[in-house]
């Protein structure tokens, strides 16, 4: 295609976040750089860039990283999760660009993140994905492993096997992971449903539990408490955003009118 736009991966630094797809782009890494962008997955301009390319019949995810903070703290939860065996996409190669940058490659994984899942058809306690990634974050746990954002958009749900992604939020710890922190860290996944979708926790615990044998130091009681705070924690930071510009909102004041919309 003659009208593609063309870019070298330093230049997008400076892009804003209309970028157009498809274009194509020199990451220059593992001496065949020239890709075709599909999609742009996640932009955050200045920051990290994250597309799905293809060549041929070739595909893969890629993120650019225009912080070298950013770029070793993705190694580093990528080398965490390889190194104890928690499913993740594999790192096919990675590099830091003569013109500014770093480049990390993956393999691309064709699977919904468990956020898709739930917007197609809204999970349930005794749902499969649910479950399957539950036991993903017990096994987490279980190595000492927390991903300090944890959404249901960071897990590709594929049948039975769910992967762990952005590996930039993976911390380590002491394995395993101390009580209030594990307890903490499934509250905030769970908190991110609709009030009253995931019904009862049993089946949840249970599952829980069942993947990291030696039991936490807490109960299913308290995982409700922390869900409940978890809920109220996130209504709070979301209130604040109510009334100002930020990603998902904008806003508008006048001397006759104030606007704010999504």
């Amino acid at each position: 295609d003659d009208a593609m736009n063309h870019y070298h991966a330093s230049e997008l630094r400076r892009r804003d976040a209309d970028l157009a797809t498809p274009f194509s782009v020199d990451i220059g890494a593992a001496g065949q750089s020239v890709w075709q962008c599909q999609a742009v997955l996640r932009w955050l301009p200045g920051k990290r860039l994250v597309m799905a390319l293809c060549r041929g019949d070739q595909r893969v995810l890629c993120k650019l990283f225009f912080s070298s903070r950013d770029y070793r703290r993705e190694l580093r939860g990528y080398r965490a999760l390889a190194q104890h065996q928690i499913a993740t996409p594999a790192l096919l190669d990675h590099a830091v660009l003569p013109g500014g940058g770093s480049v990390i490659r993956y393999e691309f994984i064709a699977a919904p993140t468990l956020e898709e899942v739930n917007s197609a058809t809204p999970l349930t306690a005794r749902s499969p994905a649910l479950l399957h990634t539950v036991a993903a974050v017990a096994a987490m746990h279980r190595q000492g492993l927390r991903q300090v954002d944890i959404h249901p958009g960071n897990f590709l749900v594929q049948h039975e096997r769910v992967y762990v992604i952005d590996s930039a939020a993976v911390t380590t710890h002491r394995a395993p992971l101390r009580g209030r922190l594990a307890r903490d860290n499934l509250a905030t996944l769970l908190a991110q449903f609709e009030t009253g979708q995931i019904d009862a926790l049993e089946p949840i615990w249970q599952h829980y539990c069942r993947h990291w044998p030696a039991a936490p130091n807490w109960q299913r009681e308290q995982l409700a408490a922390a869900v409940e705070r978890m809920q109220r924690r996130r209504w709070r930071h979301y209130r604040a955003k109510l009334t100002r510009s930020c990603t998902e909102f904008g806003c508008r004041r006048g001397p006759r009118r104030f606007e704010v919309w999504r």
